[in-house]
């Protein structure tokens, strides 16, 4: 029974301190984080961007690689028929 006041205990220390007005250095960390998330999304969909690019450049490449074989393959079974 004391785990569940403990953590009704902590959810209204954390929504009393909400309630009271932010100092300036917790503003600062705030806006720090933020735009830490920010960068951090930005880079992720960079990297999400270069990925797909590189993918469709290697499925491109291994469709070319594999076409000449498959020719090479077929005129092989069209000369013995």
């Amino acid at each position: 029974m004391s785990e569940g006041a403990g953590a009704t205990g902590t959810a209204i220390t954390t929504a009393a301190s909400q309630s009271q007005p932010q100092t300036k250095k917790q503003r600062q960390n705030a806006q720090r984080r933020e735009a830490l998330k920010d960068a951090k999304r930005e880079r992720e969909a960079q990297q999400k961007a270069a990925f797909v690019t590189h993918k469709r450049e290697v499925e491109g490449a291994r469709t070319v690689e594999q076409a000449p074989a498959s020719k090479r393959t077929g005129s092989r079974f069209d000369s013995l028929g």
